[in-house]
């Protein structure tokens, strides 16, 4: 099967295409656009012009989008007359549209690319996908216990988006993927909400919380703790690297409050509703500026990180004793300290960190996970490199050009 699938992110979209059963390649619109985190995909679909001139393409696969987003994309691929798959009764020609399944697609990711036979996959990010009350009925297997009328009180709640922060998979080969646990951030709802005739929202939300599978939380995640504080440092929650680079210059402070209570979470006392730090309730996180207060800020958000991630480990061996490959990814899988510390304390698992574990990923974990899961191919394609773009240069031609580039900005 011939194989693309678009990712239309917040951030790093892009396409991948499976060829012939192997991964071809991937591209993601900011490395054309020359745009950091270009989430408007445009330049990516001449390579689909000429992927498909070359493997004719069987299926075009849209994720992680909204109904603008996959117009937009049906649009532009009707100018290049890809016409090939009749998909739906309205003749969208050539394209498949799919649910937001962002963990799934981090966690096929990092399992695809990793060569194992079988894992569970840990996926930690800021957020997911934006999951519904209708898509946690399902999701907890509890539809039995809720009227005609109670759905439909959960059709009319749909301002409510419960995010996904933390996914923990058990994997295995052709494309299974059973969800062990999820950790969803839990909205905080509109007053009125609760003044309707129907206790539709609290029996849905008690019986929500007794379900082992999910744990639907107010409290910020461990993806939200950085972006937390990567804001109130740099005042830019994308700027999670630097919090860590940073933590290196800093030491124990004990001025500085806990920011996470014991099972983890952040402490919601110490964080405003809007990814801000409290610092009306903790005068001592104000830094203004200095250089080793900042430090020691990042110093302690990083320990706390590393106990975080300690902890779902250990969940992990709660919920599947035997387990011997944990695959991490998103964009917490990033932080090399924390990653570091768990190869550390448990040397008897092997970890693999999923090599592309930022968004950039979305399009080639969902190309992989679609790929298995209509061929049910038992054929590994392991990541090799992470260099799967246009062949470069040669390298005389490319020092010309970089000479060139250096020239012409020469006073």
């Amino acid at each position: 099967m011939n194989l693309a699938v678009l990712s239309f992110n917040g951030h790093d979209s892009g396409v991948t295409f499976i060829c012939e059963g192997k991964h071809y390649k991937t591209v993601i619109e900011e490395r054309l656009t020359g745009r950091k985190e270009d989430k408007i995909l445009f330049s990516v679909f001449d390579h689909i012009r000429r992927v498909d001139e070359e493997y004719p393409l069987e299926k075009v696969i849209s994720v992680n989008g909204n109904g603008d987003n996959f117009a937009y994309s049906l649009d532009v691929l009707e100018k290049y007359n890809f016409r090939k798959i009749f998909v739906s009764e309205d003749e969208n020609f050539g394209v498949e549209f799919e649910s937001a399944e962002h963990h799934l697609y981090h966690a096929a990711s990092g399992f695809y690319s990793s060569g194992l036979d079988e894992a569970v996959c840990l996926v930690m990010d800021g957020w997911g996908a934006d999951i519904r009350i209708l898509d946690l009925i399902e999701l907890a297997e509890i539809e039995d216990e809720f009227s005609e009328e109670d759905i439909e009180m959960a059709k009319e709640l749909d301002k409510w988006k419960f995010l996904e922060t933390t996914s923990i998979y058990d994997v295995s080969y052709p494309c299974n993927f059973k969800v062990l646990h999820k950790n969803f951030l839990r909205p905080h709802p509109a007053p009125e909400m609760y003044l309707e005739k129907s206790n539709f929202p609290y029996r849905f939300l008690k019986r929500l919380n007794e379900c082992p599978m999910i744990t639907c939380n107010s409290s910020y995640d461990v993806g939200m703790l950085y972006g937390l504080i990567s804001g109130h440092l740099f005042e830019n929650n994308e700027k999670c690297g630097k919090v860590m680079g940073l933590s290196a210059y800093g030491r124990p402070n004990k001025k500085l409050p806990e920011f996470i209570i014991e099972n983890g979470y952040v402490d919601m006392n110490f964080a405003f509703s809007d990814m801000c730090v409290n610092t009306v309730n903790y005068p001592s996180m104000k830094h203004n500026g200095n250089f080793q207060h900042r430090s020691d800020i990042a110093y302690k958000t990083q320990k706390h990180t590393e106990d975080i991630f300690r902890m779902k480990v250990k969940q992990i061996l709660k919920l599947k004793p035997n387990v011997k490959n944990i695959v991490l990814s998103g964009g917490c899988a990033l932080n090399i300290c924390a990653n570091s510390v768990l190869k550390e304390e448990f040397p008897n698992i092997n970890f693999y960190i999923d090599p592309i574990a930022s968004d950039g990923c979305q399009s080639y974990g969902a190309a992989k996970y679609f790929y298995h899961k209509e061929t049910g191919s038992m054929v590994k394609d392991p990541l090799h490199t992470t260099y799967y773009g246009n062949h470069p240069p040669d390298p005389r031609i490319l020092q010309k050009q970089i000479e060139l580039e250096v020239a012409k900005h020469i006073l």
